[in-house]
């Protein structure tokens, strides 16, 4: 058995060329169990097999495929698709559910985050609410104190001004202390 000739490379990028063997016994005629183990033993290296190039009349040998290889191939053609197509079901549903996850995650976080901004904002409230209490009590204090030094610059000169009448009043006091004293001491 030898492979095929490799007239069927393929060209696209990222994609692998696994060859199948023909049957020199057969007029070089292709064999499907020969065919299948080919693509078993691709799938078991992880491959995808996504596509079936199949040379018909072969090249160089010119040898036509009979009937039975014809639908062989059509059957195995069949079945990778349907594989095929399984699998890119099975990998949809998966890329399905993982997207639903991450959107519940995000939708999760997102309520998250506006339940924590909601908090903040909250807080920015009290807090401003606070600083606006305190500017109001500062103002409050500024204007008591304000009036205490008022009074307290009021009373402070009613006390100089009782202080200069008691000092007054003192010296006359002891002006006519004197006096008295002086016609005392002449009589």
């Amino acid at each position: 058995m030898k492979p095929v000739l490799s007239v069927s490379r393929v060209t696209i990028k990222r994609a692998k060329n696994v060859p199948y063997y023909l049957d020199e016994a057969t007029g070089w005629g292709l064999e499907i169990s020969e065919l299948k183990k080919q693509l078993e033993a691709t799938r078991q290296k992880g491959i995808i097999v996504r596509a079936l190039v199949v040379i018909n009349p072969g090249n160089p040998t010119g040898q036509i495929y009979n009937l039975r290889n014809q639908m062989g191939i059509l059957i195995i053609e069949k079945k990778e698709w349907v594989a095929n197509y399984e699998q890119m079901k099975s990998t949809a549903e998966m890329a399905e559910l993982t997207l639903k996850r991450e959107q519940s995650i995000h939708t999760v976080a997102l309520a998250e985050a506006k339940l924590r901004e909601e908090k903040l904002k909250t807080a920015l409230g009290i807090e401003k609410e606070c600083v606006s209490n305190i500017e109001k009590s500062l103002q409050e204090m500024r204007a008591e104190s304000a009036e205490a030094k008022v009074a307290a610059e009021v009373k402070l000169f009613d006390a100089r001004t009782m202080m200069d009448d008691a000092i007054k009043r003192r010296t006359e006091a002891n002006s006519k202390m004197q006096a008295a004293e002086s016609i005392f001491q002449r009589s």
